[in-house]
């Protein structure tokens, strides 16, 4: 069953024009002193990882652009396949791999006090979600490391989850966090209101033709007025979302009589 216009379904896949997308529904909503995308560039397959950073590099002088380690290093594609959601992060340059044998979007890593708020939306019914995260790198005593963030499978929720280290260590045994939920419902993710965050994901269904979507958002740990758009996402779970079957019913029966009229 297709609910949403298949138009730009392979465009949606391509990550990096996911985060153009995040940043053109900024901009409409004018919400770029309070909410951004990290810095990100495609990187080709096969392209050498230091020749490309050190590239950004001369190029920030030009352009408002600073990346530089931590970084993280995620699939062009997601295609729903566990290996296209696999994220590299890359602590210190000694860690930075020649290559990658597939196209690959490197994205600046931003501490955020190990916290994610997964926003769900039905078109422009919106429910956010809290859960833990990745930890801030800043101070850690780890020189050099390499880590690929897995999924597992919670029997709690019956669903795939993502596992992470508690912190950034220098042990060769890291304890490892699920990405579980915190508090199942937030009304607010930093300085944006539920207005706020309503209005950007409806500005992105809007520039997509989607009516089902998520998003990911992050909250700086160090400037907490700031807060991050890192990814937007096709297949949402829409864990915790209250009444989402009755919802999404809704939806699909407001399609099906769209098409048919």
């Amino acid at each position: 069953l297709f609910i949403d216009s298949l138009d730009k379904l392979e465009d949606f896949l391509d990550r990096f024009y996911t985060y153009e997308v995040g940043e053109e529904a900024i901009c409409l909503t004018k919400l770029q002193s309070i909410l951004s995308v990290p810095e990100y560039f495609l990187l080709p397959k096969g392209t050498s990882v230091r020749e490309a950073m050190d590239f950004i590099d001369v190029l920030s002088i030009i352009v408002t652009m600073d990346i530089s380690v931590p970084v993280l290093i995620k699939p062009q594609w997601t295609t729903g396949d566990p290996a296209s959601h696999a994220i590299d992060i890359i602590l210190e340059q000694d860690a930075i791999p020649d290559s990658y044998p597939i196209d690959m979007v490197v994205q600046s890593y931003r501490d955020h006090d190990g916290v994610i708020f997964k926003v769900y939306a039905v078109e422009d019914t919106v429910f956010i979600e809290k859960r833990y995260s990745l930890p801030n790198v800043a101070n850690c005593e780890v020189e050099s490391m390499r880590l690929i963030i897995q999924e597992s499978h919670s029997k709690v929720y019956n669903r795939s989850i993502k596992e992470g280290p508690e912190s950034f260590s220098s042990t060769i045994q890291t304890p490892t966090k699920d990405n579980e939920i915190i508090s199942g419902r937030t009304e607010s993710i930093g300085p944006l209101s539920l207005e706020n965050v309503r209005s950007f994901v409806v500005s992105i269904e809007t520039i997509l033709h989607m009516g089902l979507l998520g998003v990911d958002l992050i909250v700086d740990a160090e400037n907490p007025q700031q807060v991050y758009c890192i990814d937007i996402n096709l297949f949402p779970s829409f864990t915790g979302f209250p009444n989402v079957s009755e919802v999404v019913g809704t939806f699909i029966l407001k399609r099906i009589a769209t098409h048919s009229s």
